[in-house]
């Protein structure tokens, strides 16, 4: 138990109120924690005593207890709350909205049937959807009950041509355990102390505001860390726009090195447990790798499987944020056969949410496969990735949307490879 806690409840040992919600605390927490329940017990029934001895022994007695540390911040939050006389009312998100707790589950699976699924959401990513795979079933042993050892999450470096599924499937495997993601883009990052926004203030979302208030009406707020923040996934885009910011590169550093952020407002931040994703195009980084094996052949999908740390320091990265990423994460350009599962046979594909559109309408909606294949072939001209298939069917649909009627025959619209050539030309 820290010194500082230690210190306050000597002081508040004259304040019946103080130890009487310190032991509530205790006996609150005693009921959801596995390790140190019966010694969190003890101590609540000494401080209920009353009898400076008691709970004097019983602080003594639970110095060495890791459970009890794990607690300090909340019964330190419930001693100042009560020596100020206010009580806590809600809890809100930093934009002012009522916050609502959530619960990080762990995955009980293994990394091939979690991949399976993967498979299905994210096309064509065969080792990506692997190595997240891997990644989540990390988390889940990280939080298992059956977890004795300090289990060290992996940085991922994740890297390929735009609109294949980078940030999708980042934000689709942390959604499956629920847990906390934020996501920021390097662009908008500026140097700490530069007065724009920086990861202080990134990590600054992963908190909640304490709203407390006293008889007379008075209210006090204060940051906390939220529910589950310690779990949580830093998501950091385009950061292959870093590669000329230096000290942009440095202020990441001690995030990946698993350090203690000072978030002001006396809040720190411990990032030992926070799955950090960064992600980029990173433009020519096939070359590099190509130059470095001294391989005169076209790149194909496994140039980029072979990069290494010397390759992202060729392109731009200081060596020290280079090595501190332990999952290179290639993603490939998507295929045409790709595109098409993701046009039609995907639970979200575009073709179904079309469907949908017109279905509220009243109008049965279909492409026969020539004309889906006229979409794809138009998309893998004219886009990367797909946000290709994205553009050609809202112009394929646009029109048709507008004035249903015009195109459906008995409540069915069937577009042909003409039709979608005529509007696509």
């Amino acid at each position: 138990m820290g010194k500082n806690l230690l210190d306050m409840l000597t002081s508040a040992v004259q304040d019946e109120q103080a130890l009487r919600r310190i032991a509530s605390a205790l006996e609150k927490m005693a009921g959801t924690k596995n390790d140190g329940r019966d010694n969190m017990r003890q101590l609540a029934a000494r401080l209920n005593s009353s009898n400076i001895h008691d709970w004097r022994r019983g602080l003594e007695e639970l110095q060495h207890q890791q459970a009890l540390i794990t607690t300090e911040a909340e019964i330190a939050s419930e001693l100042a709350a009560v020596r100020e006389g206010f009580k806590l009312l809600r809890l809100e998100t930093l934009d002012g909205r009522e916050y609502q707790p959530a619960q990080v589950n762990p995955i009980v699976s293994t990394p091939n049937k979690i991949k399976q699924y993967l498979d299905t959401i994210v096309v064509g990513q065969e080792t990506a959807t692997m190595s997240f795979a891997v990644g989540l079933t990390d988390i889940s042993c990280r939080l298992s009950p059956d977890n004795f050892v300090k289990i060290e999450p992996n940085n991922y470096l994740v890297f390929g041509p735009s609109g294949v599924g980078k940030t999708y499937l980042a934000f689709t495997a942390t959604k499956l355990i629920g847990l906390p993601c934020v996501k920021v883009s390097a662009t908008a990052l500026g140097q700490i102390g530069s007065g724009g926004v920086d990861f202080r203030d990134i990590l600054r979302e992963f908190c909640i505001v304490e709203v407390y208030g006293n008889r007379k009406g008075q209210e006090q707020r204060r940051l906390k860390l939220r529910n589950g923040a310690t779990h949580g996934c830093l998501f950091i885009d385009e950061i292959d726009k870093l590669r000329d910011r230096q000290n942009l590169q440095h202020d990441l550093l001690p995030i990946l090195d698993r350090g203690t952020y000072q978030l002001g407002e006396g809040l720190s931040f411990d990032t030992s447990n926070l799955w950090v994703i960064v992600s980029g195009k990173f433009e020519g980084l096939d070359k590099i790798i190509s130059d470095r094996l001294e391989d005169n052949k076209q790149s194909d999908e496994n140039t980029l499987k072979r990069a290494t740390e010397r390759d992202f320091v060729e392109f731009g990265f200081i060596s020290e944020l280079a090595r501190r990423f332990q999952a290179y994460v290639p993603f490939q350009p998507l295929s045409e056969t790709a595109l098409y599962s993701i046009l039609v046979d995907t639970p979200q594909s575009l073709l179904k949410q079309y469907q949908s559109r017109f279905r509220i309408h009243g109008y049965n909606f279909q492409i026969d496969e020539d004309a889906l294949k006229a979409i794809v072939r138009w998309s893998m001209d004219n886009s990367e990735g797909a946000n290709g298939l994205k553009v050609a069917m809202y112009k394929v649909t646009e029109g048709i949307l507008f004035a249903p009627g015009k195109y459906g025959t008995d409540g069915v619209i069937t577009l042909t490879q003409d039709m979608v050539r005529g509007i696509l030309q």
